[in-house]
């Protein structure tokens, strides 16, 4: 069996939850586990989701998403979004996954992953250019063109580091993100739980609710328009379960900034969609990954 023909493993670690699957290279999932997250034992958990996985033995290759900055030059992470409280993905690395598996192992960016699905199966461009961005725990982000991703050897885009109202300001992580609800819910003393009860409560005109909103706006909009001012896409996918629960209302915010300062301005034609595959963006995107990595000087 040629690895174009096996099926891979593919892993998204996120704060909150470990996903894994195996897929197809049409993109079809035929097998998935979904586990909360342990926190302080990344490394034990995600092995033992790939041997599980792996046990029918067609699986040769398995690519696991991190949420933060990898070096892929040498298979590790490098910096964690930091806003994932009780993480700790110390001892991951590609080499270790390897040495204990026998799959030939590679770690990504989270939102690489998702790009990825989204362009060859979900609401991207297959052929132009797709720009991702995902509001949830914390803010990701990441582009490719035709089929590849833009990056070098280290995982690009990290603007969720960004400060998007000014130095020593909130970065947009801590906008468009649970960390935003979080906060909410420390000044209130009240649970406000997710966004659309953030979004039920700023409609009936709680001050702190309306802030909420207003920052989850803004700083969407703000990761939307600096993704196609650095990538020109021909999409932009938002994804991630902030985006999910604001819908077609914060998906109307983005449009218009958008439009307005890439469009108007500028020139640019940018289409923005919601994303189509879900929470299964970066699991399918491991269908795609072993043709992407080819232009993004991975490991060998």
């Amino acid at each position: 069996m040629t690895p174009k023909a096996s099926p891979v493993i593919s892993i998204d670690l996120g704060g909150t939850t470990v996903r894994g699957a195996l897929v197809a290279f049409d993109g079809t999932l035929l097998q998935s586990i979904k586990q909360p997250h342990q926190a302080g034992n990344a490394p034990s958990q995600v092995l033992a989701i790939m041997r599980q996985l792996a046990a029918e033995g067609t699986a040769r290759q398995a690519v696991v998403g991190l949420p933060g900055r990898v070096d892929r030059s040498t298979g590790t992470l490098e910096f964690a979004t930091q806003n994932l409280p009780g993480t700790d993905f110390s001892g991951l690395s590609a080499s270790r996954l390897t040495t204990e598996t026998g799959l030939v192992v590679e770690l990504a960016n989270d939102a690489e992953l998702a790009v990825l699905g989204e362009a060859a199966f979900g609401a991207g461009s297959r052929h132009g250019t797709t720009a991702y961005l995902t509001f949830s725990t914390g803010v990701g982000a990441a582009a490719a063109a035709g089929g590849r991703i833009l990056a070098g050897s280290m995982t690009g885009y990290q603007i969720g580091q960004f400060p998007v109202l000014g130095t020593a300001r909130p970065i947009l992580n801590e906008l468009s993100s649970a960390w935003r609800i979080r906060l909410l819910d420390e000044e209130t003393g009240t649970r406000a739980s997710d966004i659309q009860t953030v979004i039920e409560r700023a409609d009936s005109g709680e001050p702190a609710a309306v802030r909420t909103w207003a920052d989850v706006v803004d700083g969407a909009a703000a990761a939307a328009l600096l993704m196609c001012l650095t990538c020109s896409p021909d999409v932009l996918v938002i994804g991630g379960g902030i985006a999910r629960g604001g819908g077609e209302r914060l998906l109307a915010a983005v449009r218009e900034r958008v439009d307005r300062d890439a469009g108007a301005r500028l020139g640019l034609r940018t289409e923005v969609r919601a994303a189509a595959l879900g929470d299964d963006a970066g699991l399918t995107g491991g269908a795609a990954w072993y043709e992407a990595r080819t232009a993004m000087g991975a490991r060998t």
